[in-house]
C-alpha cells in the first residue's frame, strides 16, 4: 500500500454506496486485513452484559451526549451546588427565624439593625459549612438575593402594622377630642390636659413608618379640634351669662326681692344682648380683659384639679390671672399650667401684647407645661428654662411647639 492508494477517491462520498465487487480487490483485502487489526487490538464496549455493534454504541454515544448536555449526569459543580443548596435553606432560615423574634411595628432604623445582625448570623454560618471555593461566592451571591426577598417581607409587614397601630390611637384621639367638644361644663384646661395627653400618647406609643404621615393628621386634627373647642365655648359662655342675668332678674324680683340685684341682672342683660352687639365684634369681647376675668372665674369653678385625677399621676391645675396696662395694650392671660405630680413650679411670669412679644421667666419648671391663655397658646419645656427674655422669633421659642 503505497502513497497513491491512500490518496482519498474523488468520489470518496460514494463509497459508502458502493459494493466490495464494485471496488479493486487489493483495496478489499487490506480493509479486512484492517478490521481485523482494530478488532483483535480493542475490547468490545459491553452495556448490560452485551457488547454493543457499531450502531448501538453510536446511540449510546448520542444518550451519554444528551444527558451531559441537559445536566442530568453531575459534574463537579453541579455537586458543589447541590451540596450548598442545602446549607443555603438552613442558612436562610437561621435569618427568617431570628427576624420573626422581632415585634412588630419597629422604627425603620431598628428594622434594620435588627436584619443586619440576622444577616451577618446567616453569613457567617454559611462561611462555616459552605463546601468549594469557587462556588461558594455564587452562593453566596444568591443567599444575599433570598434575604433581600425575605427582608422586602418584614419591611412591608412592618409598615402595615404601624399604619395599623397609629390608625387605632388617631381614632382614639379622635374620639376624645369628641368627648371633650360635647362635655356639659365646658372647660377649657379640661380640654387641653385631654388635648395634652392625647399627643403625648400619641408620640410614644405610634412607631414605625407610618408615624410621619399619621402625625400630621393628628396635629391638624387636634388644631381642628381646639378651634371648634374654643368657638363653642365662648358661645355657650355667652348664652349662659344671657340665661344668668335672666334669672337673677327673676330671683331680684320674685324670690328675694332685692331691687339692686334686679337692677344689676338687667344691666348685665341689656349689656349682652345690645351694646356688645352694636359696637363690639366677636373677637373684640372674647379678647376683652373683662371676658377673660370671667373665663377664669368660670375655670376655677368648673374644674377643680382634685376632683377631676382619676389616676395616680393625675395632673395638678393652677389658673392665674395677670392684667397689666403699660404703654401697649396688654392682653389678659388665662394662665393653665398642667404639672404631673411631684413636679411643681415655684414662679412664672408671662405676658403678651399686640405684637409679638412674649416675655417669660421661669424660675424651676420641670418636663412638658402646655401654657393656655385662651387663644393663642402654646408649649413651654424644660429647654426653656431661663431667667431672660424670650419672643416667638428667638432661637429658645423656636425649641417650643407653638399652638395657634
Amino acid at each position: 500500500m503505497n502513497s497513491l492508494s491512500l490518496h482519498p477517491h474523488l468520489q470518496r462520498t460514494k463509497l459508502c454506496d458502493m459494493k466490495d465487487s464494485d471496488l479493486d480487490p487489493t483495496y478489499v483485502r487490506k480493509r479486512d486485513q484492517l478490521k481485523e487489526l482494530v478488532t483483535s487490538i480493542l475490547q468490545p464496549k459491553i452495556v448490560q452484559s452485551r457488547p454493543l455493534n457499531g450502531k448501538e454504541f453510536i446511540s449510546f454515544l448520542e444518550q451519554i451526549l444528551d444527558a451531559l448536555n441537559k445536566g442530568e449526569i453531575p459534574s463537579t459543580g453541579s455537586l458543589v451546588e447541590v451540596f450548598n443548596k442545602e446549607i443555603l435553606e438552613r442558612c436562610l432560615k437561621l435569618y427568617s427565624e431570628m427576624m420573626d423574634r422581632v415585634r412588630l411595628p419597629l422604627e425603620e432604623k431598628q428594622l434594620e439593625g435588627a436584619h443586619d445582625e440576622a444577616r451577618n448570623e446567616a453569613i457567617k454560618a454559611f462561611n462555616k459549612q459552605h463546601f468549594g471555593r469557587n462556588h461558594a461566592g455564587q452562593s453566596l451571591v444568591k443567599l444575599d438575593d433570598d434575604i433581600q426577598k425575605v427582608l422586602k417581607n418584614f419591611i412591608l409587614a412592618n409598615e402595615y402594622q404601624s399604619s395599623k397601630l397609629c390608625e387605632a390611637l388617631y381614632t382614639r384621639c379622635e374620639d376624645k377630642m369628641d368627648q371633650l367638644q360635647a362635655l356639659r361644663l365646658p372647660s377649657m384646661a379640661k380640654f387641653n390636659a385631654g388635648l395634652v395627653q392625647c399627643n403625648q400618647s400619641f408620640q410614644v406609643e405610634c412607631v414605625g413608618p407610618s408615624k410621619i404621615n399619621y402625625e400630621q393628621r393628628i396635629m391638624k386634627m387636634l388644631g381642628k379640634s381646639r378651634s371648634l373647642f374654643i368657638k363653642e365655648y365662648n358661645n355657650r359662655l355667652f348664652n349662659w351669662l344671657v340665661t344668668f342675668s335672666l334669672v337673677m332678674v327673676v330671683v331680684g324680683r320674685f324670690i328675694i326681692k332685692f331691687i339692686l340685684l334686679e337692677i344689676g341682672a338687667w344691666i348685665m342683660f341689656i349689656f349682652l344682648e345690645t351694646y356688645t352687639r352694636m359696637f363690639w365684634t366677636s373677637e373684640s369681647l372674647y379678647y376683652n380683659p373683662a371676658w377673660h376675668f370671667i373665663v377664669a372665674t368660670w375655670e376655677t369653678i368648673v374644674y377643680n384639679p382634685m376632683g377631676n385625677s382619676r389616676r395616680s399621676g393625675a395632673n395638678c391645675i393652677a389658673s392665674v390671672l395677670e392684667m397689666s396696662w403699660e404703654k401697649e395694650t396688654w392682653f389678659t392671660l388665662d394662665v393653665t399650667f398642667v404639672q404631673y405630680s411631684q413636679e411643681w413650679f415655684k414662679s412664672t411670669t408671662i405676658r403678651l401684647n399686640n405684637s409679638t412679644d412674649v416675655i417669660c421667666s421661669l424660675k424651676h419648671l420641670s418636663k412638658l407645661v402646655p401654657v393656655h391663655m385662651g387663644w393663642p397658646s402654646f408649649f413651654l419645656s424644660s429647654e426653656h428654662q431661663s431667667d431672660g427674655s424670650m419672643c416667638p422669633g428667638s432661637e429658645a421659642c423656636n425649641k417650643g411647639e407653638w399652638w395657634t
